[in-house]
């Protein structure tokens, strides 16, 4: 029997089904979001696989294991005549002993991160990068962060053939005119813009403008990126307090703005959005009102508690009780009925 087309699994799966569709496609900056997500996923399943150094890898922290200090004599010269101590050698052993497991392991758990990763690539990315002489050099060498790396600048549209300085501009417009989605968390959009930012970087060359004042170029650089980070989050979720313009706009209106809080990173000016009063998506809501009070003997004060009147008076039969806001105090508002007939 002839076996079921399987295009469709390998195009848009990869081979851990749990991921689902999370894999590394060939694309564009506009499609910087999937290689985020999907190296999330992945940090989650090999940290939970291999532990936690091995899913700082993932983030780009590499990690290799210490050998033990060798042990001393009475005069503190590291040797291995008979002037140590037996307990000290004793114990200098045993860490060698585990300095090499723990090495052996790191080699085979890097080796095994390396093909989980290449396992979760779209089948157009698996096909171009068998291709390319750099990702076999990076295979012999387990290379986790430098496959990370190169699977970044294909996501951002790294494999597209076209006019180099064209691509530079339309990197570049794409990288400043990214915008939050108002449902998604600060966190996640600066991960998918701080990416877009890396590509770039990588690619053409670090953003640092011509030197403003006193700054110096790394300074320059980081006020930059921190004033295109905070022109690209929602203004629905982080509106200005005169709800008017951007958080931008508001930092750098010297009417508004407290002197020295301008964020001077991108790191800083993720922190003060996060440590902003409002990230609800909206502005503040006003007061509403309580339940009006079943009782028109009942009445409300501004410590927002009903009290009850000690003599409840009567409705007369021509007239309607409603309440009304007023202040923070629900008040009576007669409105007279018309003359049946």
């Amino acid at each position: 029997m002839t076996e079921p087309p399987t295009t469709n699994r390998n195009a848009f799966k990869g081979a851990i089904a749990e991921l689902g569709s999370h894999v590394y496609t060939l694309g564009n900056l506009r499609q910087a979001d999937r290689y985020v997500k999907t190296t999330e996923m992945l940090t989650l399943y090999v940290g939970r696989l291999y532990g936690k150094k091995m899913a700082n890898l993932m983030k780009g922290k590499e990690w290799t294991p210490t050998p033990p200090p060798k042990p001393t004599d009475s005069e503190g010269v590291q040797t291995r005549n008979t002037l140590v101590d037996p307990f000290d050698l004793e114990a200098y052993k045993h860490d060698y002993q585990q300095y090499k497991k723990e090495l052996r392991e790191c080699d085979d758990h890097k080796s095994k991160v390396f093909i989980i990763i290449r396992g979760q690539c779209a089948l157009s990315m698996a096909t171009h990068l068998e291709t390319l002489s750099e990702c076999t050099a990076l295979e012999v060498q387990d290379d986790v962060i430098g496959l990370l790396a190169l699977l970044k600048k294909l996501t951002h549209g790294g494999a597209t053939v076209r006019y180099e300085y064209l691509a530079m501009v339309e990197s570049l417009r794409t990288l400043l005119t990214t915008t939050q989605d108002p449902t998604k968390p600060i966190s996640s959009h600066y991960n998918t813009w701080y990416a877009a930012v890396e590509v770039f970087e990588a690619t053409y060359g670090t953003l640092k403008p011509k030197q403003i004042g006193n700054d110096t170029e790394d300074e320059a650089r980081g006020k930059f990126l921190a004033c295109a980070f905070l022109t690209s989050v929602s203004k629905k979720k982080f509106p200005s307090s005169s709800g008017r313009g951007s958080v931008a706009d508001e930092l750098s209106n010297p009417h508004l703005a407290k002197p020295n809080v301008f964020p001077t990173t991108p790191e800083g000016a993720l922190n003060y959005l996060s440590n902003r009063a409002n990230t609800t998506g909206a502005p503040a809501p006003s007061p509403r009102p309580p339940n009006p009070p079943s009782n028109p003997g009942t009445t409300h004060n501004p410590s927002g508690n009903f009290h009850q009147s000690t003599t409840a008076p009567s409705t007369p039969p021509d007239r309607q009780i409603t309440y009304g806001w007023h202040g923070g105090i629900v008040t009576e508002l007669p409105q007279h009925r018309r003359p049946s007939g």
